[in-house]
């Protein structure tokens, strides 16, 4: 297969779960066939290996985002039907190129990274906080106003 983006012949890579992407050597952009996005997914959510670090300037990942919309349609490397670019769930922040006839998707340098950053920050802000944080506020709450339980 080759790159939608600059024509290179995609490399077999093996990412993480031992899951084997195509990927561009240029401009780093993978390929995953059917569920192996899903696969990515489930094992950032294991790792949580991202939650740290810088999360970027907001006004340059709007622009990027925007810039990305008026790009032309690419080509599925894989069957070769033209890629639906759509953003990745409802506020990733991420666009994509999905192919509507096998299924695949297209992943442009960095946006496999973005999108294991933003599951794991979702899965992380879904999670209920414990019982100990819900107790300090109590205490807090109840030192502050004289709020008796």
């Amino acid at each position: 297969m080759q790159c939608p983006i600059d024509k290179q012949d995609l490399q077999n890579h093996v990412f993480e779960l031992n899951v084997t992407v195509d990927k561009c050597a240029s401009c780093q952009g993978v390929f995953l066939d059917q569920g192996e996005l899903e696969k990515l997914e489930a094992e950032a959510l294991k790792t949580e290996r991202y939650l740290t670090g810088e999360e970027g300037d907001g006004v340059a990942k709007a622009y990027d985002f925007a810039r990305q919309a008026t790009l032309p349609e690419i080509k599925c490397p894989k069957c070769l039907k033209l890629m639906e670019r759509s953003e990745y769930g409802y506020c990733s922040g991420v666009l994509i190129d999905r192919c509507l006839e096998c299924q695949g998707l297209w992943l442009d340098g960095g946006e496999l990274l973005a999108i294991q950053k933003f599951y794991e920050h979702a899965d992380f802000e879904a999670k209920p906080l414990p019982k100990r944080v819900w107790m300090s506020v109590a205490l807090m709450v109840k030192e502050k106003f004289g709020v008796k339980k």
